[in-house]
This record gives C-alpha cells, sequence and structure tokens, in this order.
C-alpha cells in the first residue's frame, strides 16, 4: 500500500482503477469504482486498510466537532481561553456541573472529544471523585484507549461504580486487557461489623452530606444497615428511601418504621439480601 501509511489523513486507493476508498467502502466492501471486493484487491491487507479507513473517517469527523467547537467557543470568552491553555479540568468540571444539553455542557462535551489523549488526566481527576457523570468518564477513557487509567477503573470497577449501567463491560474488557496495571485489590472495614474486607464483597450507600459512604459487608451486614441508614424519626442519618414519613420502597403506602425507633421491621431491611437497590 504506497499510500496507506500510518498517520495518513487521506483515504486510501484501488490499486487497481486508483478510486478513493471512503467512508462508504466500509459498508460494501466493495471499490464505489470498480466494484472489486477488498479482500481480493488486499488480500492479507484488508484489516490494515480497513483500520485505515476508519483511522481516516474519524479524523474527518473530530474535524468537523472543532470547528463547531471553535464557533461556540466564541460566545464564551473564559473558555475560549481555557481551551487555548489547555485547562482541561475548566471542562471536566463543566461537564459533570452543567445541565445536560445546555451550551456550556455541550461545548464540554466537544472539548473531551477533540482532545483525545489530553484530556485523560483531567478525567481521572474528576472521576476520582465518583460524581454523577462517572460512566461517561469512564466512557471516554476506554475510548481514548490510555493505559493509565485502568488502575483507578478497576477500583471504582471493584466498588460498583459502574455495576447499574448499560454498557460496562467496555469497560470490565479494557481492565482485563492490562492485567499488570490493575494494582492492589482495595479493601475496606465495615461499618457494622468492622471487618476489613475487598470492595468487591461490600457494598455501600452514600452518607448523606454527600461526603464519604458507610460500608457493609454483602453476605452478612447489608441487611443491617438500618443501624446507620436510619429516618428523620429516627435522629440518626437519613434514609433514600424515606419521604414525609412514608417508606418509597415497594408501593410506597407503607409507614417508615423507624419513627418507633427501630429497624426490625424495616422494609429496606427486610429486603436487603437483594440485589433491587
Amino acid at each position: 500500500m504506497d499510500n496507506q501509511k500510518d498517520g495518513s489523513t487521506s483515504f486510501p486507493l484501488c490499486p487497481k482503477c486508483r478510486a478513493e476508498l471512503d467512508s462508504t467502502t466500509r459498508h460494501t466492501l466493495k471499490c464505489p469504482k470498480c466494484e472489486t471486493r477488498l479482500s481480493e484487491l488486499f488480500g492479507e491487507e484488508y484489516g490494515e486498510v480497513m483500520e485505515r479507513i476508519k483511522s481516516v473517517e474519524e479524523g474527518n469527523r473530530k474535524k468537523r466537532v472543532k470547528a463547531r467547537l471553535e464557533e461556540a467557543l466564541n460566545s464564551y470568552p473564559e473558555l475560549m481561553q481555557a481551551w487555548k491553555d489547555r485547562d482541561y479540568n475548566v471542562f471536566t468540571s463543566l461537564f459533570e456541573h452543567e445541565k445536560y444539553g445546555t451550551p456550556k455542557w455541550r461545548i464540554a462535551e466537544m472539548v473531551m472529544d477533540v482532545a483525545g489523549g489530553d484530556v485523560v488526566d483531567a478525567i481521572l481527576k474528576q472521576l476520582e471523585k465518583e460524581g454523577p457523570c462517572s460512566y461517561d468518564f469512564a466512557e471516554i477513557l476506554v475510548k481514548v484507549g490510555d493505559p493509565k487509567a485502568v488502575p483507578l477503573l478497576k477500583k471504582l470497577w471493584d466498588r460498583g461504580v459502574f455495576s447499574s449501567t448499560s454498557g460496562n463491560i467496555k469497560i470490565k474488557h479494557f481492565i482485563d486487557h492490562y492485567p499488570e496495571l490493575q494494582g492492589e485489590v482495595e479493601a475496606v472495614k465495615c461499618d457494622v461489623c468492622g471487618r476489613e474486607r475487598p470492595t468487591l464483597e461490600m457494598r455501600y450507600v452514600v452518607k448523606p452530606d454527600r461526603v464519604g459512604k458507610f460500608w457493609f459487608c454483602e453476605d452478612t451486614c447489608w441487611s443491617k444497615r438500618g443501624r446507620l441508614v436510619g429516618s428523620a424519626y429516627s435522629g440518626a442519618m437519613a434514609c433514600p428511601f424515606y419521604s414525609s414519613g412514608m417508606c418509597k420502597v415497594g408501593n410506597g403506602s407503607n409507614v417508615c418504621s423507624l419513627q418507633y425507633g427501630t429497624y426490625d421491621n424495616c422494609h429496606v431491611h427486610r429486603l436487603g439480601t437483594t440485589k433491587r437497590f
């Protein structure tokens, strides 16, 4: 392939008729002009040619995104300066905290799209906080493919941060591809029995002030979390299923049992051995 060197910004050419093998070729698998099958044209180099077409197609897409980004940045001088300074922390923070779909959120999304590997450090810094966009950040890191993301992704995977998101198998495959980078297994102490166990064997409840977590042994102490996750009546921490004296578990018509100062009849306590929440 005389014109298909790595780093090329143009589509490869058909060796038979010299027609450009553009993005439509990835779907037809034929030369658009002479209609010869690519497998016949390139033989053992077929896979390499397909990757070349895909790479050029992605490069062209990013050029279009970058053009839209720079146009959007004209309305926000402070963000334009951050972009010029490559201060990606500004944009990862916007992505986390701006309302989905707003102009600034769209700008942050485009920045992380076109910045590629340059944005990895800023994403890792934001991902450590385990905010609401953790899965989105992880998805970007997997797409970029930088191995430096593996240790943190493994730690968050073991904690169950990505367990409720669809498509998380991509994260697992990326982590498993680098077993030598996964680091030591993280262990935490149970807030009920005090035993220290790997996070894979634990479940947690985020504290009401959003700072820190209550950790529980999944097999023995998860059902006892009512001792720490109480209601407004109990004077303990606020239960996420409590609302105006009622328990929202099930049909939501049960009076919160913790108003009597006990968790023995708590619906959360009784259902705690399930994976329903």
